[in-house]
């Protein structure tokens, strides 16, 4: 069979490009195998890449309308909430990075 379908390629070739037609390679399965993961991996990677653009343009966007003062006055009991918010989180935050200061973390050396 192999020897028929070489016999009948350069055959084939011929009658193509009388037509004017470029001949498709046969695919073999492994080949064909090979091209669909490589189009899933680009595929996955343009995805990607789209959507942490599209989380950049996001942060850019909240950060510009803070920057700018366009969100509305928050009325002083909001405003007096967010305050506490934020000192409840950075005193969290202080005492994280001490605890592994103090153990000796990559920050920090243990105590003498």
């Amino acid at each position: 069979q192999q020897q028929q379908q070489q016999q009948r390629q350069p055959q084939q070739q011929a009658q193509a490009q009388e037509k004017g037609e470029e001949e498709m390679p046969v695919l073999t399965k492994e080949l064909e195998d090979a091209a669909v993961k490589i189009q899933a991996a680009f595929r996955g990677h343009t995805v990607r890449r789209a959507s942490q653009v599209n989380v950049n343009e996001a942060a850019r966007a909240v950060a510009a309308a803070a920057n700018a003062d366009m969100l509305p006055e928050l009325d002083a009991e909001l405003e007096s909430a967010a305050v506490k918010i934020q000192a409840a989180f950075r005193g969290h935050t202080v005492r994280r990075t001490s605890a592994v200061q103090v153990a000796g973390g990559p920050s920090g050396t243990a105590p003498a």
